[in-house]
């Protein structure tokens, strides 16, 4: 939805709400970047960023904390990790990581 911000210094620059796509709430505004519309496709890309962030930390964070007492062990203490249960949780978060770049609208 284009709208109009008035920013502090009075002028006038042209606005789109953002909305999450999964819940239709709206979250924000943004607005183009460098003067005029010529970087709108810009602006529209990080409003899809901008949606989908709090789903990509939880992708992130997951990743992180998985397997974090088998990497995370004391130095004299072998790696007792399962390659194939690592490869089947890593194949599962990739499709969990997929749908956050597809929601932000990254190709």
């Amino acid at each position: 939805m284009a709208t109009q911000q008035i920013m502090h210094d009075g002028s006038v620059i042209a606005t789109w709400g953002v909305q999450v796509a999964a819940t239709s709430q709206w979250i924000g505004k943004v607005h183009p970047i460098g003067e005029g519309t010529a970087h709108c496709a810009e602006a529209h890309a990080n409003a899809g960023l901008f949606a989908a962030s709090k789903l990509m930390a939880d992708v992130l964070d997951e990743a992180t904390k998985a397997w974090i007492e088998q990497f995370n062990g004391p130095d004299d203490q072998d790696l007792s990790v399962s390659g194939a249960d690592l490869v089947d949780w890593f194949a599962q978060w990739r499709l969990r990581a997929r749908k956050a770049l597809d929601a932000a609208g990254v190709p």
